[in-house]
């Protein structure tokens, strides 16, 4: 229930603060623009939190079985994947953050409120995202690397034990 209430609130605060992004355009609302950015750059890391990827060891007596560990192989390679979505959208935030900045001090922007706002939380996103979703990526790893080493190992004939 609560991963439901997780992925729900991570898809609810993207579609929100697209809407609060196109409301802040509409308006040249500053606290509109940057509630609508901080509400997509959270979003995926809720998604990524809503992951239904356990990220504990491989069960030996689980993996025995071909069809969990293939299960568990595909569910770790998409957990992996929504790290990689979200990893990009916080350095896709740095990066749009830049070109503000070189927009406001070449004078094709005149936001600077909005500007130091949104550079302020990109950067404190990154800060936080980054090595949070480092160190999830390092567990989805060793997990996935584990399970494609059983599978090899049952593929070529040398079942493995559950002990």
């Amino acid at each position: 229930m609560g991963r439901v209430l997780l992925l729900s609130s991570s898809i609810t605060a993207a579609v929100a603060g697209a809407g609060f992004a196109f409301a802040a355009w509409q308006s040249r609302s500053t606290s509109f623009g940057l509630f609508g950015a901080t509400l997509l750059l959270v979003s995926p890391a809720l998604g990524v939190a809503a992951s239904p990827m356990s990220i504990g060891p491989v069960d030996p007596v689980d993996a025995t079985l071909l069809s969990a560990a293939t299960d568990r192989l595909h569910e770790s390679g998409r957990f992996l994947r929504a790290v990689r979505v979200c990893r990009a959208v916080a350095l896709l935030g740095l990066s749009y953050a830049v070109v503000l900045c070189m927009s406001q001090l070449g004078g094709l922007v005149d936001a600077p409120r909005f500007v130091a706002c949104y550079t302020l939380l990109s950067v404190a996103a990154a800060a936080i995202y980054l090595p949070w979703l480092s160190a999830r990526e390092r567990a989805a790893l060793a997990v996935h690397s584990e399970l494609q080493h059983r599978l090899a190992q049952f593929r070529s004939g040398r079942h493995w034990s559950a002990g």
